[in-house]
C-alpha cells in the first residue's frame, strides 16, 4: 500500500487581466523637464543657488516633501510649499501641452499600442498630479488608458527617506551594496531569459523596458 500524499497539479499561469502603468521612467521621462523648472523658479525667480546634487535627491519624490526640501535649502521658509508645487507644476505642464515631441521612453508607445490593439485594459497610475497627467493623455490616442489616477488625488504619497524612517526593509539595508547589485544582475538576467523563451519573434519593447529598469540610476 502506498502511502504517498496524492500529487495535486499545479495551476497553470493565470494570464493578465490588465496593465498597470507609472508615468514618469516608463511611459516618459520628465525628470529634465523638473529640474529646469527647479533652476528657473529658484535662481531665476528667487535668485537663491541651486544645484544638481539638490536636484537629484528629489527625483521621484513627493512634491508636497519636494517643495519643503527646496525651502528649506534655500532659506525660503516664509513661502508656502504649495505655492512653489504650483510654480514648478506650471512650468512643466506648460512644457508638456506645446512641446513638438514629449519625452516618451524608448518602447512605450509601441507597447502600449500593441496593447491596446490586443484590447487589454491598462490603467496610468503615478504619483504625478492630475493636471500634468491630464496634459499627457491629450498627447496619446484616445483610450489608450482605460483609467488613471494621480498623486493629489490619493491621500498617501511616498516622502523622501520612507523606507529608512519607517524600518522597511530594502535589497541594500538587507544585503548591502554590492549584493543587492548582484541581484539585480540576477534579476535582469533571468527576465531577458524568460522574454527569449517566450518569443522566438523577439520581444524588443519588453526587453527596452527590463534593460531600462536595470540601468538606472534615479
Amino acid at each position: 500500500m502506498n502511502d504517498a500524499a496524492p500529487s495535486v497539479p499545479l495551476p497553470g499561469p493565470i494570464p493578465p487581466q490588465a496593465v498597470l502603468w507609472d508615468f514618469d521612467g516608463t511611459l516618459a521621462d520628465t525628470e529634465p523637464l523638473w529640474i529646469a523648472a527647479e533652476f528657473e523658479v529658484i535662481e531665476g525667480e528667487l535668485g537663491r543657488p541651486w544645484s544638481m546634487e539638490h536636484a537629484e535627491k528629489l527625483v521621484g519624490s513627493d512634491l508636497i516633501d519636494s517643495a519643503s526640501y527646496i525651502l528649506t535649502t534655500i532659506g525660503r521658509t516664509d513661502l508656502a510649499p504649495i505655492w512653489m508645487v504650483q510654480q514648478l507644476l506650471g512650468r512643466v505642464v506648460a512644457q508638456l501641452r506645446t512641446a513638438d515631441e514629449l519625452p516618451w521612453r524608448p518602447g512605450a508607445l509601441e507597447l502600449l499600442a500593441s496593447l491596446r490593439a490586443t484590447g487589454m485594459p491598462c490603467a496610468l497610475v503615478s504619483a504625478s498630479y492630475r493636471v500634468l497627467l491630464d496634459a499627457v493623455l491629450e498627447r496619446l490616442p484616445a483610450g489608450s488608458f482605460a483609467v488613471s489616477v494621480g498623486g493629489d488625488e490619493v491621500t498617501l504619497g511616498k516622502p523622501q527617506g520612507s523606507d529608512e524612517r519607517h524600518g522597511k526593509l530594502t535589497y541594500v539595508s538587507s544585503y548591502g551594496l554590492e549584493g543587492a547589485r548582484e541581484m539585480a544582475r540576477e534579476s535582469h538576467r533571468s527576465a531577458r531569459a524568460a522574454l527569449s523563451r517566450a518569443s522566438q519573434n523577439g520581444t524588443g519593447e519588453l526587453e527596452q523596458i527590463t534593460d531600462f529598469i536595470y540601468t538606472r540610476t534615479t
